[in-house]
């Protein structure tokens, strides 16, 4: 049985949060590599592996995630992507080493792995056949990738503009 209307336009919009998170932590570290290359003396190697190591991971992973989401229940799961992506950002910021960010990075991908299709299967069941591709379309293609990843950048900017990067080299 499908849930309430009212109730599954906020799962919906909670769905939408998490997508838009795995968009922009695609380009957001983007702005910030000069920044992290002078305090992290890191080459372009360095770099380069703290970049990709986001996406490998996260297409290496998404489709033994979603199996996991299935088998093993989509809320826990995506429960855990959460904390995942939270705790590995937070490392991330207070990084004082290129491996530590890389290795943060690919956590982070982990993630990501585990939300993206989870958030396909949730909305599957939420949404009836006639409106489920609308709702997939506004929550993946609409805000993941048509706003999270042009986003992230202009996000990166700000943020690294206001706010202390958490280098403790830079202390």
């Amino acid at each position: 049985m499908h849930e309430s209307s009212s109730r599954r336009w906020w799962a919906l919009g909670a769905l939408m949060v998490a997508v838009l998170t795995v968009g922009f932590d695609i380009t957001i570290l983007n702005v910030a590599l000069p920044t992290i290359s002078s305090e992290l003396s890191v080459g372009t190697d360095g770099l380069q592996w703290m970049v990709n190591a986001y996406v490998l991971v996260l297409a290496g992973l998404m489709l033994p995630c979603g199996a996991l989401g299935d088998r093993y229940g989509r809320k826990r799961l995506f429960l855990i992507a959460l904390a995942l992506v939270g705790a590995a950002s937070a490392a991330a910021e207070w990084a004082n080493s290129a491996q530590t960010v890389i290795a943060a990075r690919a956590v982070m991908g982990i993630g990501a792995a585990i939300i993206l299709p989870v958030a396909f299967a949730v909305v599957a069941v939420l949404f009836e056949p006639a409106e489920r591709a609308k709702a997939v379309s506004i929550t993946v293609v609409g805000i993941g990738i048509g706003i999270g990843i042009p986003l992230g950048p202009i996000l990166g900017v700000y943020l690294l503009e206001r706010f202390w990067w958490g280098c403790h080299q830079c202390a």
